[in-house]
């Protein structure tokens, strides 16, 4: 059995999905020149941590000093229960109703390291799980595991898109024949003739024949870029943060763009559309980690209660879960917004009372969500607050609301 057999088999054994190997050589002219425009156009809008040192994410031997080899992995997190439809509910994308992926992924990547370290003592390794100076969805696809398709997730023919991403740095050489082939992006001249998906056993998920000409499978369709609420894909394989709702409810920690407020609906972190209507998502198979099964609350939660939570018990209920990224005021941010766009009176309670919440972030967008329900309360609610508040931002927000265009409304605006 060659190096790179006896790595995928521990792989497989440890819960991963697929895994590959790739050569850790810089990116290819075409990728490094479209991940440096897509920064210097801003498109990653707050998330600065992407802008500092880009040099290291186009070239993995920047990060990891003679590093040789890549090895990527995935493993399916896909839960096969719906998102509710009701308004008086949030939503919270499919990743984060289970336990924080980092912990589950980092151990099983801690785990196979120390496999690699048990088969050779002179390499180094560094590995990462979406934390590290690495572009993990292009070494995915270098690796063979699948192709970045045209909303930026990488997609596999197997699981479809509902994968985390995990890789291994390390300065080991493996045969030439070891390592996998990578799919070739459209970009970079390859076909993009469509396929119909066809469902893979399990033990087809870790296969990754090491001659298999790679294609990417997106061909025609267009499917993500028609669905997206705020139209962030901007074009095929181009996102614009500044306007994803994923980085408005989640990376995004100032105030939610007044005009994408109303398209953001009742999700409150994250969004999974572009995804949901991806074809190959159709043949999703259900996730073996009990980890990443939906919490209690966390698939259809009452937006009220959540707007009336203290920081505690946001951090005693969302232990361990990938919500803690979007912060305490982040998240209640988020739930006001969704609460507004109920356009339910029912929600105005919930409402007033976070007007007089300590964080100005949370004040602002109740004031925003109470306009929004557009009745004779709801601006009584905001010219009864105005005197008393303080802050600029959240009085501008006030003053916002009861501008000659705004018209009070009478009964649920549902």
């Amino acid at each position: 059995m060659t190096l790179s057999d006896q790595i995928k088999t521990r792989a497989s054994d440890l819960g991963f999905s697929k895994c590959g190997i790739t050569r850790a050589e810089p990116l290819d002219l075409i990728s490094r020149q479209r991940f440096l425009n897509w920064l210097e156009n801003n498109l990653h809008g707050e998330m600065g941590y992407l802008n500092r040192a880009p040099e290291k994410r186009t070239d993995p031997r920047r990060v990891l000093d003679h590093a040789s080899s890549i090895i990527s992995v995935l493993i399916n997190y896909y839960s096969p229960e719906k998102h509710s439809t009701n308004q008086q509910t949030g939503v919270i994308s499919r990743y984060a109703w289970g336990r924080d992926y980092h912990l589950l992924v980092k151990q099983k990547l801690r785990d196979l390291d120390e496999f690699l370290s048990s088969l050779t003592t002179h390499h180094s390794s560094l590995f990462y799980v979406d934390t590290g100076p690495v572009l993990d969805k292009w070494w995915a696809e270098r690796a063979g595991l699948g192709w970045i398709g045209k909303n930026t997730n990488l997609i596999t023919r197997e699981m479809g898109s509902w994968v985390f991403v995990g890789e291994i740095l390390t300065t080991l050489k493996f045969e030439e024949s070891e390592y996998d082939l990578p799919f070739e992006h459209p970009l970079q001249g390859s076909s993009t003739t469509s396929h119909h998906p066809k469902k893979a056993s399990g033990s087809q998920l870790l296969k990754t024949p090491a001659r298999e000409t790679r294609k990417t499978f997106c061909g025609s369709c267009s499917q993500c870029l028609k669905v997206c609420p705020t139209r962030a894909i901007v074009a095929p394989y181009i996102v614009d943060a500044r306007r994803c709702i994923s980085y408005l409810t989640i990376e995004l920690r100032g105030p939610i763009p007044r005009e994408l407020r109303p398209l953001i609906g009742n999700r409150v972190f994250g969004c999974d559309d572009c995804q949901d209507v991806c074809p190959w998502n159709l043949f999703a198979v259900p996730t073996r980690q009990s980890d990443f099964q939906p919490a209690d609350g966390n698939l259809a939660p009452q937006l009220a209660p959540l707007l009336s939570m203290s920081r505690e018990e946001f951090n005693l209920r969302f232990k361990e879960s990938p919500i803690q990224r979007a912060r305490y005021t982040g998240f209640l941010r988020n739930v006001a917004v969704a609460l507004g766009n109920s356009h339910s009176t029912t929600a105005l309670p919930a409402l007033i009372r976070a007007l007089t919440h300590p964080d100005a972030l949370v004040r602002r967008h109740a004031a925003w969500a109470i306009r929004e329900l557009g009745t004779e309360e709801a601006l009584r609610a905001l010219q009864d607050h105005q005197p008393r508040e303080k802050h600029l931002d959240v009085l501008e927000e006030i003053k916002w609301a009861l501008s000659p265009g705004y018209e009070a409304r009478s009964g649920d605006r549902r």
